[in-house]
Parts: C-alpha cells; sequence; structure tokens
C-alpha cells in the first residue's frame, strides 16, 4: 500500500488555491460596521428597503450598509478581475 504524500507543516504548496478562493470574494459592510466577505457568486438578489438586504442563492440574507449600486460594482469588477477585462473597457453605466 502507497503511503499518502500529505503536505508537511509549513508546506505553502497550498497557499496559491487558498489566495485565489479570496478572490472570489466582495467586501461588504454590515450593520454593526464590521466588514463581511460575500462569495460573489452567491448573491441571487439585492434590494434596497432603508437598508439593503444581500440575498444569497442559499436562502441566506444579509442586511449590510453598502447600497445597491455599489454591490453590483463590486461583483462587475470581480467579474473583470475573472474574465480579464479592463476597467476602460467597459463601464457599469453601460448595462442601465
Amino acid at each position: 500500500m502507497r503511503k499518502a504524500n500529505w503536505p508537511k507543516r509549513g508546506n505553502n504548496k497550498h497557499q496559491p488555491r487558498l489566495r485565489s478562493l479570496f478572490f472570489i470574494m466582495i467586501k461588504l459592510t454590515g450593520l454593526d460596521g464590521k466588514d463581511i466577505y460575500v462569495n460573489a457568486e452567491m448573491i441571487e438578489t439585492i434590494q434596497e428597503t432603508p437598508d439593503t438586504i444581500v440575498t444569497l442563492n442559499t436562502g441566506k440574507k444579509l442586511i449590510v450598509l453598502n447600497d445597491a449600486e455599489d454591490i453590483v460594482q463590486k461583483v462587475v469588477d470581480y467579474k473583470h478581475k475573472i474574465f480579464g477585462i479592463s476597467s476602460d473597457e467597459s463601464n457599469l453605466h453601460d448595462f442601465y
């Protein structure tokens, strides 16, 4: 039987993968002023009542201080990063 080839402590072999997971997140601000990191791919809807409510595709709802346009811009910036589009090539206001 072959021995498993697990990384040793202090081995940074998996560090790039962990860093890449961080790039799918956008930073929002909760009602308490603390940062909330949200997976941009999980956002289903954004509603502006007096507060901004972000609904994830899991059904979980987050109430944040950011306005809807700010959140949409963060998601668009994230998509630009993923697909390699510069911010000069596209403008959020072209979409609405």
